[in-house]
């Protein structure tokens, strides 16, 4: 064989395995990229969702806020803000406990971590803390003269409770229907108002 004849036959074939090899290559490259993302975002919503107030620290806040005054819905009475802002070692805690809370909200409407999943765990204590401290969270923001103060956990347990509620009424809705056609099936009474 001639190099005429190798340059001819034998080199484009060669030329064709190689770029094959960079594209297999290239899209392997894609979609290792793609898992470890998937992965760092996994890993980090567990990382986040884990920095939330510790045991002890609940224990801690929880025992300052049972000796203070509480609306008839169990959220705090400004009276009650003011209380824990004149008091440096209960502001601390309360603060602490809150900043939490609104790290995680931040991640989530950074995107960092997945709504769906970051509802499924803790829409509760979402909406419940910030429900519960309204009050203290407008007494903050009147006190520092700065309207950004626990926005993030404002805006994600707005969002929840909402979607908690047409989730619920759309529990009810379906709930009510099977019940409907249990009924016509059986010829009996509603169960279920």
């Amino acid at each position: 064989m001639t190099l005429q004849e190798f340059s001819k036959d034998i080199v484009p074939i060669l030329q064709l395995l190689v770029s094959f090899v960079g594209v297999v290559g290239l899209v392997l490259l894609w979609y290792q990229i793609r898992l470890t993302h998937q992965w760092n975002k996994a890993n980090s919503q567990h990382a986040l969702l884990s920095n939330l107030p510790d045991e002890d620290h609940e224990k801690r806040f929880w025992k300052i806020i049972e000796d203070l005054d509480v609306e008839e819905n169990g959220a705090l009475t400004k009276e009650s803000a003011d209380k824990i802002y004149s008091n440096s070692d209960h502001w601390v805690c309360v603060k602490q406990f809150l900043n939490k809370f609104e790290q995680l909200c931040a991640a989530v409407n950074a995107q960092t971590i997945d709504d769906n999943y970051a509802y499924s765990v803790h829409s509760a204590r979402i909406t419940d803390t910030y429900h519960k401290f309204k009050n203290y969270i407008i007494y903050s923001r009147e006190k520092a003269e700065d309207d950004e103060i626990y926005i993030e956990l404002e805006v994600v347990a707005s969002r929840w409770h909402e979607r908690y509620l047409n989730t619920k009424e759309h529990r009810e809705q379906k709930l009510a229907a099977a019940q409907e056609s249990l009924n016509k099936e059986k010829g009996t009474k509603a169960i279920v108002p």
